[in-house]
């Protein structure tokens, strides 16, 4: 598709652009307790992988929550939280195979991890949007 650009500066014409959208987009999700909580577009996309779909996780931890002040209100125990952390390897993915088998037991997911054999890591940094518009 052709782009009809009459601006003269496309770098600080997108970073506005993001901004207001930035601004004005808020998710909004209901933690443990049932209390509101927003989350601007960038720290959405922040949070991109670390979003699970899983329903036995707290709704904080659904959402992306890393830090303790929202965490606090999460009732999921240590366990629990275990099995988030060794399912990163799962929410980086952008795309799923739905032939593969993914009934893992916790101890197979610790071993996984231990042996390299997935990336936990958080792939954050692949989804700052206002970052790649600054390297233009």
């Amino acid at each position: 598709p052709q782009i009809d650009y009459r601006g003269t500066n496309l770098k600080k014409d997108l970073i506005k652009a993001y901004n207001q959208a930035n601004s004005s987009c808020l998710i909004s999700y209901s933690n443990s307790t049932g209390k509101t909580v927003s989350l601007g577009l960038t720290t959405a996309l922040r949070r991109l992988t670390l979003v699970s779909f899983d329903p036995y996780f707290c709704p904080e931890r659904r959402w992306g929550a890393k830090f303790q002040a929202e965490l606090r209100t999460c009732a999921d125990d240590a366990e629990k939280s275990e099995w988030y952390t060794y399912q990163q390897f799962l929410r980086n993915r952008t795309e799923r195979d739905p032939n593969e088998v993914m009934a893992w037991s916790l101890d197979e997911l610790r071993v996984m991890n231990r042996r390299g054999s997935v990336d936990n890591s958080v792939k954050t940094s692949d989804y700052d949007i206002l970052k790649k518009l600054s390297e233009l």
